[in-house]
């Protein structure tokens, strides 16, 4: 298990709220420290070369401790191999606060996330994208399908309308009829 952090509170306050976790067992690596934001790939160790992922998730509405069951029994089906990663994420804090000028930011009121990640060279994103799909369906009765919009990351244009709320997708349509008339970007 991987516990990542990312905080705006002082390194002081950050510290007590880790106490707890810190002390709930061995640690293997510890590596926290106040970064810039530069650096925010390293919370989660992320690759700096590109590499071939397929990656999907789910926000949830809660995560009761049947949840967290569900997704390690799903996990354990898929023996290992076809993801790197199941990530459940708490979300709130900063993420939740609505913005005073208008954004496409849309599901800021989601609790949590569930990412998956597996590493799919060519002949693999079949298997990979099953594995994630099985991992969460196992959540899915938490899931109304919607995604954040940075994990969007596809071309089928039904998942990425699962990343925007109806007028933050009303208005990225309208600015790409101005913005981008040939439709170089999809949405």
């Amino acid at each position: 298990m991987s516990v990542r952090v990312g905080s705006v509170l002082s390194a002081e306050d950050t510290e007590t709220h880790l106490a707890t976790i810190r002390a709930a067992g061995t640690l293997l690596l510890d590596d926290l420290e106040t970064r810039q934001y530069r650096q925010i790939g390293r919370i989660s160790d992320e690759p700096t070369n590109p590499e071939p992922l397929v990656q999907d998730e789910a926000l949830l509405s809660a995560l009761p401790s049947k949840a967290i069951e569900a997704l390690l029994a799903a996990f354990d089906a898929t023996s290992g191999a076809e993801l790197a990663v199941v990530e459940i994420r708490h979300l709130g804090g900063a993420l939740a606060r609505r913005p005073s000028y208008e954004s496409a930011f849309s599901y800021r009121d989601a609790p949590y996330s569930v990412l998956t990640v597996g590493f799919a060279p060519a002949g693999e994103t079949e298997t990979v994208t099953s594995a994630g799909a099985r991992v969460l369906a196992s959540v899915a009765d938490l899931s109304e399908g919607r995604i954040l919009g940075n994990f969007v990351a596809t071309s089928d244009p039904e998942r990425a309308s699962r990343a925007f709320d109806e007028a933050s997708r009303a208005r990225l349509l309208r600015l790409v009829d101005i913005y981008d008339p040939s439709h170089v970007l999809a949405l």
